[in-house]
């Protein structure tokens, strides 16, 4: 599931979820169902995750992405499902790196076998 949003930005109004699709895809110039299409149907494939799922959030740490992974997180809280949530860290590079903050796009694949994973509960 990819997160095509931009939450650090722009219209966040809306009465529950419906609203709120209807005003990001205002503020962004779209129509609902161009919206629905390219956004809402990867956050729809968390919404209706089978009991028991496991979700693995590949986020980096700036605040743009760091906002989308808390609405990430909001809505896996509302599931009514037995879930495991892991966030996934860079492990490759020494926290005290200037390296560090580039996050997991500089990693080649053999970097990307090993990461942090942090379980969220």
């Amino acid at each position: 599931m990819v997160v095509r949003e931009g939450l650090i930005d722009g219209d966040l109004s809306g009465d529950g979820l419906h609203d709120f699709w209807r005003s990001r895809a205002q503020y962004m110039g779209i129509t609902k169902s161009e919206y629905h299409n390219s956004v809402v149907k990867e956050f729809k494939k968390i919404m209706n995750a089978p009991d028991h799922s496991e979700f693995n959030l590949w986020f980096e740490y700036d605040l743009f992405c760091q906002v989308n992974m808390w609405f990430v997180i909001s809505i896996i809280h509302s599931l009514s499902i037995t879930r495991n949530v892991f966030v996934i860290s860079t492990s490759y590079l020494d926290k005290t790196s200037k390296h560090f903050w580039n996050g997991l796009g500089p990693a080649n694949s053999d970097e990307l076998k090993v990461v942090i994973r942090i379980e969220f509960s």
